[in-house]
């Protein structure tokens, strides 16, 4: 069975606690940035040290997408159902069709300075793609490779996907990891990685962000090492589900804690998907791991 950890009785409403992870994919190295189509009912994902992008559906199973990704780490589509990917050792973010054909830069640098490392990224409904660029990519660890920051904060910044022109949203947040948007795109949700909080900001008419609040810390687990608040994603009803310490952390829109799902792994990234969204795909280790919720994740762009 899952083991839960319930902080409020909605957890048990959301998630049946009597059913089995399933692990779809294993063999990786680190999964990372899973997204879903739902017009191909595919899964795509990255292996951020294995260096390569795949997608996976119950037909063909696991596929290469493209090699060689340079260390690419979060995904989204666009509305054309290319894939927008965040990619490490060249500090850019990159676009693509599905098969890895038409590759392209969407964004390397701002204001004549190399980005970080471009992280994770979402597409809003009006085309405008949205990243965030902390500095792990330039760090010497296992996703990233030793690199001086040019830019004096850790922002999230927003492309026109046509233009391509580049604007910063916000340098208010210490280490912007994961993001994700409200329901109604009024809020954006972001991972505050090094502070272990959930933060939520206004989105602005200019597609700006401001009044930067905490919406929630994370919870406390009894194993302090298995992960960090990374990957966010959001519900129908405005439920926020993070990767984080013990697997995957779940809130209310009110910041109400409500309970743990843990994994076996430390967690990077998770989303919605399946035909009816209720199935929560959630990058563990080198396995992707789903269970079924009773609620459906935000339709996909594509």
């Amino acid at each position: 069975m899952l083991k839960l950890q319930a902080y409020d009785p909605k957890l048990c409403s959301l998630v049946d606690g009597g059913q089995e992870l399933i692990e779809i994919v294993n063999g990786g190295e680190f999964f990372e940035g899973p997204i879903w189509s739902r017009k191909k009912q595919t899964l795509v994902f990255s292996d951020i040290p294995g260096n390569t992008l795949y997608s996976w559906n119950e037909t063909e199973g696991q596929v290469v997408i493209k090699k060689d990704t340079n260390r690419g780490n979060g995904n989204a589509f666009d509305n054309s159902g290319r894939i927008i990917t965040c990619e490490h050792y060249t500090r850019r973010v990159a676009r693509m069709r599905m098969d890895g054909s038409e590759y392209e830069t969407l964004a390397t640098n701002y204001e004549g300075h190399c980005l970080n490392s471009p992280n994770d990224v979402i597409v809003h409904s009006n085309g405008f793609v949205y990243f965030t660029d902390p500095v792990f990519g330039i760090r010497p660890t296992g996703t990233g490779i030793c690199r001086h920051a040019e830019l004096p904060y850790q922002g999230v910044f927003m492309v026109n996907p046509i233009s391509k022109d580049i604007r910063l949203a916000t340098d208010e947040v210490d280490n912007p990891n994961g993001l994700a948007l409200s329901p109604d795109e009024r809020t954006m949700y972001i991972a505050d990685t090094a502070n272990f909080r959930l933060l939520a900001m206004d989105v602005e008419l200019d597609g700006t962000l401001s009044h930067m609040r905490v919406h929630a810390p994370m919870i406390r687990v009894d194993d302090p090492d298995k992960g960090v608040i990374d990957g966010v994603k959001v519900d129908v009803d405005g439920n926020i589900w993070c990767t984080a310490p013990g697997g995957v952390q779940v809130f209310d829109k009110f910041g109400t804690a409500l309970g743990v799902i843990y994994m076996p792994h430390r967690s990077g990234n998770l989303c919605f998907g399946g035909a009816d969204m209720q199935t929560l795909f959630v990058c563990s280790g080198g396995t992707i791991q789903t269970l079924r919720t009773n609620v459906k994740g935000l339709p996909t762009v594509y």
